[in-house]
């Protein structure tokens, strides 16, 4: 996992970061966690998150054009009912395309949109990690939670696993998971320290 790209590289230093995947866990997995730090939100996650996220990432960069006024248009809403947004949400893929701010080129070998985000994350140089709704495994997304008799498989999380556990040296003790497989593989996030 080596930084080929942007002026962010190390300027976390010192922070930790929370990173939001998609997964209909995310709500309680981060709920959990009475968290502080900077948030990272994954393809179209800030456009339905509740709170205010620092980063936007996404492998898919020309969903930005289409979904960044959503998001602020959902910010600004907010920000009328007193939730907390003091700047733009920076946003992070691995192409040039309208709307995206930093373009990362990585070694690519998989492990879903997170795993892409934890190295941008290992890059800016946050100390710690943590994934919510990134459980690496058959859950379904929360979009997909309304639909009825709706059955989620996706047989793509194998293989995304595999990545993460040839990771896991460079990734044991700096991220963690708060569900699924990659709680196993990274355990919790230590609260309090």
């Amino acid at each position: 996992m080596r930084l080929r790209s942007t002026s962010w590289a190390g300027s976390k230093a010192g922070q930790d970061l929370c990173i939001l995947g998609s997964a209909s866990c995310l709500s309680r997995d981060f709920n959990g966690l009475n968290w502080q730090g900077d948030v990272m939100g994954l393809n179209d996650v800030p456009v339905y998150f509740s709170g205010s996220c620092t980063h936007w990432v996404s492998l898919h960069p020309e969903i930005f054009q289409y979904m960044l006024p959503l998001a602020h248009k959902r910010i600004v809403n907010q920000v009328s009912k007193d939730v907390h947004y003091d700047k733009r949400i920076e946003t992070h893929s691995n192409a040039k395309w309208p709307g995206v701010d930093h373009v990362w080129k990585f070694e690519w070998k998989g492990g879903s949109s997170a795993m892409f985000a934890v190295q941008i994350g290992l890059n800016m140089g946050y100390d710690r990690i943590v994934l919510c709704g990134v459980p690496m495994d058959n859950s379904p997304r929360f979009t997909e939670l309304c639909l009825v008799d709706y059955k989620h498989v996706d047989y793509a999380y194998k293989e995304g696993l595999n990545a993460w556990e040839e990771a896991l040296p460079q990734l044991k003790g700096r991220v963690f998971s708060q569900s699924g497989n990659t709680e196993k593989l990274l355990g919790r996030f230590p609260h309090g320290t």
